[in-house]
């Protein structure tokens, strides 16, 4: 299962670095794929390193609170880690680059 993340830019570089690069209109990305299998299994690797491939991405407790019934990757409420220090060990799983 994927969700999709809607990208903006602020103060970025004309040209894009390859990691954003939308290789079909050679401008930035406008959204990710997120796989959430994927996120999930690396939370397992990273908090208990366990190397078994997941079942659903619901093993990963903060997927719980994704708004139902939609593609976009947006939590319920806002999200979680929205303060400055939470922020700032962010690992990004996508399926663009």
């Amino acid at each position: 299962m994927h969700r999709i993340i809607d990208i903006a830019y602020n103060k970025f570089p004309p040209k894009p670095s390859t990691k954003l690069l939308d290789e079909s209109t050679a401008d930035y990305l406008n959204q990710l794929n997120i796989n959430l299998v994927k996120l999930a299994a690396t939370f397992n690797i990273e908090e208990f390193q366990d190397n078994t491939i997941p079942q659903s991405y619901l093993d990963y407790p903060a997927l719980l609170y994704l708004i139902p019934n939609t593609d976009l990757f947006k939590f319920i409420g806002g999200h979680p880690g929205s303060n400055k220090d939470s922020r700032r060990g962010i690992h990004v799983f996508w399926d663009n680059v």
